[in-house]
């Protein structure tokens, strides 16, 4: 079964390498078709197609080839992550020196160490890659090892709130700072007979919305290293049920989500149809707000122009007060989301806000713990660009040419003229040490790049941390249970309650945390 397999795998390689070669040249796969050896000056790059487009990387590549002659890099394109995976790991067949798409965390065993790709100048540059990084950015990149195996590439930003200016200003809105205040938002747009909210098939971006609020809730320590880590709070046993029985986070996002995403506040069509068609429906005006990524422009561009769209931060919970001792009600808690937004933002600064060892917001009286909690959470964001962007096969017979182009994409030069001609950044690129100028951007793309930029951490559905039980096991933090679609839905019989959601959500934990995650994990 094996050689079938691998048979296979070599098959799909093969018509790939014909149907999406994008360049000049091609990497010999000598070792499988009895050719020559591949060069150490042969680079293949395999790059997943999607949202940003390939011209950001089709120029990069150009400019690569013209500054080091000593390399030869061929580019070849598809819109199939799955394909691209399909081969990673077989080192027989696979002849890739670099991947552009999401690694699945069973194969990052496969992948090479990157931490002197951070140590490179690259040509025309005055420092070393990694001295354009934001320092946190480096040190969450971190695996358990203390190696960095992925950078960033364009496309792995996070995701904010996209919301129509016309509509709003229209009924005279202002952008919800909690989930509560966007039920009060989609309540007014629904006796105006406009949807609030737009979806598409399955839970649309919403599922990863519900990993920035675990983390925002609970805490990012806690979210990364007692939940993601499988860790029981109390004492330390890992793995332990313990974290997926616990009423915590989870159960508060059920109920808001049960409130704030009822169909009646969702376009039509937001459960059925596809990402590209109601992202569509969006930019023309049908609905006012999406969770959406900086992508949307790009992607949507068929549709018509976003000067009149603008981007805010993802509602906090409600009931995030929970965890706060001097904040404990929602006109409050929007008073302090606001006061610590114009500090994120550069509108105050903290002094502003200083009483004695607290804060004093809108009259009232909040503790030093509350205010940094609120100022965590406005901070975390999704953002994928740990797990996702570009990393090398340790089998590449081109690394250290691999390494050179990785080292010149992220160099201040490159990313400078990526964002010139195409308007596109890298994550993890400190603002503040290269400076882009946004001059030709659209307003929409300068307005997410400056709230992007505001972001400090990132939370995923894959983290480094993650137990084995989430990485290999197939435990999540819904546990698989996919409700999002059953609080949108207009069919009566098929609609969930948070209480019958978190119900679904027990009763897997109980039929598959020994027999199914345990039991991947220790075989």
């Amino acid at each position: 079964m094996k050689k079938i397999g691998r048979y296979i795998s070599f098959l799909l390689a093969l018509v790939m390498l014909f149907t999406c070669f994008v360049g000049c040249g091609g990497k010999n796969i000598g070792n499988v078709a009895g050719g020559k050896e591949n060069t150490s000056s042969d680079i293949k790059i395999w790059y997943w197609n999607s949202g940003f487009g390939s011209k950001w990387i089709e120029a990069t590549v150009k400019r690569f080839n013209k500054l080091y002659p000593e390399y030869n890099v061929n580019l070849q394109l598809t819109a199939s992550n799955a394909a691209m995976v399909a081969q990673l790991g077989q080192s027989d067949i696979d002849d890739t020196d670099i991947y552009f798409v999401n690694c699945p965390s069973n194969y990052r065993k496969y992948l090479e160490p990157l931490n002197d790709v951070l140590e490179i100048k690259a040509k025309g540059s005055d420092k070393k890659v990694g001295e354009y990084f934001r320092a946190n950015w480096l040190e969450n990149s971190k695996f358990a090892d203390g190696n960095c195996y992925l950078l960033p590439a364009v496309g792995t930003v996070g995701y904010s709130m996209v919301y129509n200016k016309d509509i709003f200003n229209r009924y005279d809105l202002t952008v919800p700072r909690t989930t509560q205040e966007a039920t009060v938002v989609a309540d007014t747009l629904l006796a105006e007979k406009v949807p609030a909210f737009v979806s598409f098939q399955g839970a649309g971006y919403w599922q990863y919305a519900a990993y920035v609020w675990y983390a925002q809730y609970e805490g990012l320590d806690y979210a990364l290293n007692t939940f993601f880590a499988c860790k029981d709070p109390k004492t330390g046993e890992s793995p332990s049920k313990s974290v997926f029985t616990a009423k915590d986070g989870r159960y508060e996002i059920l109920k808001a989500l049960e409130g704030m995403l009822d169909s009646k506040y969702i376009l039509q069509g937001s459960n059925s149809l596809s990402h590209t068609l109601m992202q569509t429906y969006f930019v023309q005006g049908k609905a006012a707000m999406m969770y959406n990524g900086s992508w949307l422009e790009n992607e949507a561009k068929s549709a018509g122009k976003m000067d009149h769209f603008g981007v805010f931060r993802l509602p906090l919970i409600s009931t995030i007060t929970n965890k706060l001792s001097t904040v404990k009600n929602e006109i409050d808690l929007r008073e302090l989301i606001s006061a610590v937004d114009s500090v994120i933002d550069g509108e105050k600064t903290e002094n502003d806000y200083k009483s004695g060892t607290g804060y004093k917001v809108a009259g009232k009286n909040v503790s030093a713990a509350d205010w940094k909690h609120i100022l965590n959470a406005r901070r975390t964001r999704y953002g994928n660009s740990i797990i996702s962007g570009s990393f090398i096969p340790k089998y590449s017979t081109a690394k250290e040419g691999a390494k050179q182009f990785l080292a010149y994409m992220l160099s201040k030069e490159n990313v400078n003229a990526v964002a010139e001609e195409q308007h596109f950044n890298f994550d993890g690129i400190d603002p503040q040490k290269v400076q882009i100028n946004t001059s030709g951007w659209s307003d929409f793309a300068k307005e997410y790049y400056k709230i992007e930029s505001s972001y400090t951490v990132g939370i995923a559905e894959s983290n480094i941390a993650d137990h084995r039980i989430f990485s290999e096991g197939g435990a999540t933090l819904f546990a698989g249970v996919d409700f999002i679609p059953h609080f949108q839905t207009n069919n009566a019989t098929d609609r969930w309650t948070a209480e019958e959601a978190w119900s679904k959500i027990q009763s897997n934990v109980e039929s598959k945390y020994l027999i199914t995650w345990i039991a991947n994990i220790s075989s």
